[in-house]
């Protein structure tokens, strides 16, 4: 799907959600693009003994990029791809590690353009051990400079949170599952946050992780729908969700949903005999905006 919205009389922003066809202004001198990839899926969390049952990693969020160039640069009709999210890891019901989440496919204008959901960007799966956190990269201005966004690394115990991020145009990633344990309720990260160029407000939160005998499944990352004006963001990402404790309740909490666009997916929680592991949370869509300067 294609929005339509005019900036001013010299100017023209189009907001693609879905895959469709770009034609290019016959007005337009400069163009800017800006787009995001899909975010991955958190992966789900490991059934095993008590304290040896990890929550599963966030999924990362989906490559970001920004760039301007002469209408020249285009054809006068381009397609526009807009990757679906990745989905998260499926639950476990047997002793066994978590399974990973999924890589996102490309959003992109025509073949000038792409954004990837690339192989190291998936929430990795519960373990017996703590969960590598899983990493993706933001490319801005044609690859001039790169950042890295991740998700959180999955635990036995409580995760911590990845560090907010400031750099406003990038999609982030989700928080992680926490363990499994028998007697204390362990407290899933959140997902990332966007926070201001100081690093001392959250501007727009993250996915909360769950907890057993509070709300056991990540709540969903937020979206991002300021088309021009404001703040220009992917989404954030998606809460971890609160591994399986007999106090709290008997059940695994679920990973939340990243954010539009491209937020990554929370990771499962960890969960013992008994009960089956928390899935991953499903990465979000990407998306492309297009501002016509005449």
């Amino acid at each position: 799907m294609a929005i339509n919205n005019s900036i001013n009389k010299n100017s023209l922003i189009t907001k693609f959600t879905s895959s469709s066809t770009w034609n290019v202004n016959k007005r337009s001198k400069m163009i800017t693009v800006v787009m995001w990839g899909a975010g991955a899926g958190g992966g789900s969390g490991r059934f095993g003994s008590t304290g040896a049952a990890g929550g599963g990693g966030g999924g990362a969020g989906g490559v970001a990029r920004y760039v301007t160039v002469p209408a020249s640069f285009f054809s006068s009709s381009e397609s526009i791809t807009i990757a679906s999210g990745a989905t998260g890891g499926t639950t476990v019901t047997t002793t066994a590690n978590g399974n990973n989440g999924s890589v996102a496919s490309a959003t992109s204008v025509g073949t000038l353009l792409t954004c990837l959901g690339n192989s190291l960007s998936a929430g990795g799966g519960g373990t017996t051990t703590t969960t590598t956190a899983s990493t993706g990269y933001q490319f801005y201005n044609a690859l001039i400079s790169t950042i890295t966004t991740t998700g959180a690394a999955g635990s036995n115990a409580a995760p911590s949170n990845v560090t907010n991020n400031n750099c406003y145009i990038g999609a982030w990633g989700g928080g992680s599952g926490s363990g499994g344990n028998s007697t204390t309720p362990q407290q899933a990260s959140n997902g990332v946050s966007i926070r201001d160029s100081f690093n001392t407000t959250t501007l727009i939160a993250g996915g909360t992780g769950g907890i057993s005998g509070g709300t056991i499944d990540g709540s969903n990352g937020n979206n991002i729908s300021y088309p021009l004006g404001g703040m220009v963001s992917g989404g954030t990402g998606g809460g971890g969700g609160g591994g399986r404790s007999t106090v709290g309740g008997a059940i695994a909490g679920n990973g939340g949903t990243g954010g539009i666009p491209g937020a990554g997916g929370g990771g499962g929680g960890g969960t013992y005999s008994g009960a089956n592991s928390g899935t991953g949370g499903s990465g979000a869509r990407g998306e492309i905006w297009v501002i016509e300067f005449f």
